[in-house]
């Protein structure tokens, strides 16, 4: 097992040999990577270590060099690094990637009903279990309405934690029902903050949108001029529409990049939204199938939602990798293009 730290500047591990390895030929390590054997005393890099020395030979060389350290958290508090965390690719930002939403949701199908479909079932479950445990206190009166306020505080945290999960899961990590909750262990308040400002600036962009609706509202309650009614009921529901649905998929990656990049909240935003937009129909249509797939499960009596939630999740951890993880694709495959979706 191995430790490194990431072009980020921070800490990763402990890993397998093969991670590693699996690393380098993703451009993610190389041999001035600095890395901590197990058992060892002090640190020392991957080129020094004759075990990756076949792997350094074979890798490709990398495309851009890495981007700057990522700055500490704005709350001021020391992060714990999580284990199942992975650095940036180095280009991630410039790359074009094609997200395949049959791939993602075929993948996942074989991720649910595998060898890991206790586990993973099992996990999002406990998910679900604190979820409905909150709403239930929620409808105590008065200490009710403290829990729904500390609910919507630690929502982000514990969705944070949910893509923890599936991720080490994806990854075929060591996972366990404690990872639901590494949100709240390490990076509560920035996944706080990303919930709350995506929610805030969603909101305000819609309130033109909202007023216009309104508006229509109370002249229909009020059986005035109705044509004029119904247009600004129209024209109000695609203006609210349009900003909350684009901003919400430009910004459907920032939880788990907070949560398994280490970003601060702002950089999360900015860079789901910088990759996102770059091939944002596509983007639209799998953040819409995965949520489809989800919300079959809430129609089928709430039942199947413990394996409709687990499928939709695994999709979405799956495009999440195509898009921050995995490699650069090899020469001579076909970029998305918009005048193909």
């Amino acid at each position: 097992m191995y430790k490194i730290i990431g072009a980020d500047g921070r800490e990763y591990g402990p890993v397998a040999l093969e991670t590693i390895q699996q690393w380098i030929r993703d451009r993610r390590a190389d041999g001035n990577t600095r890395i901590l054997p197990e058992g060892a005393a002090e640190w020392t890099t991957v080129g020094q270590l004759p075990e990756f020395a076949a792997s350094l030979q074979a890798a490709p060389p990398p495309l851009a060099p890495p981007p700057p350290p990522v700055p500490s958290p704005a709350l001021g508090a020391a992060v714990n690094v999580d284990p199942g965390a992975t650095p940036l690719p180095p280009d991630v930002a410039e790359r074009d990637v094609v997200l395949e939403i049959g791939d993602a949701l075929g993948r996942a199908w074989a991720l649910v009903t595998g060898p890991k479909m206790g586990m993973v079932i099992g996990g999002v479950a406990v998910w679900i279990a604190v979820q409905i445990g909150i709403s239930l206190f929620a409808q105590i009166p008065l200490l009710g309405i403290l829990i729904a306020l500390a609910s919507m505080v630690v929502g982000p945290a514990l969705q944070g934690g949910l893509y923890a999960f599936m991720l080490r899961c994806v990854r075929g990590q060591a996972a366990e029902v404690g990872n639901i909750f590494d949100g709240v262990r390490y990076q509560f308040g920035q996944l706080f903050l990303g919930g709350l400002v995506v929610a805030v600036i969603s909101i305000a962009a819609a309130l033109p949108g909202i007023a216009l609706g309104v508006t229509g509202g109370i002249m229909v309650s009020q059986n005035t001029a109705m044509p004029a009614a119904i247009a600004l009921i129209t024209v109000g529901s695609i203006a609210m529409l349009v900003p909350l649905v684009y901003l919400s998929v430009c910004w459907a990656f920032t939880l788990p990049l907070i949560m398994d990049k280490r970003l601060e909240f702002w950089d999360a935003m900015t860079l789901s939204r910088a990759v996102v937009r770059k091939h944002w129909w596509r983007s639209f249509a799998f953040v819409f199938v995965a949520g489809l797939v989800t919300a079959v499960g809430v129609l089928a009596c709430f039942i199947g939602y413990f394996f409709t939630l687990p499928l939709g999740t695994a999709a979405m951890c799956y495009g999440y990798e195509k898009l921050f993880s995995e490699a650069t694709p090899a020469a001579g495959s076909k970029p998305i293009s918009l005048t193909t979706l």
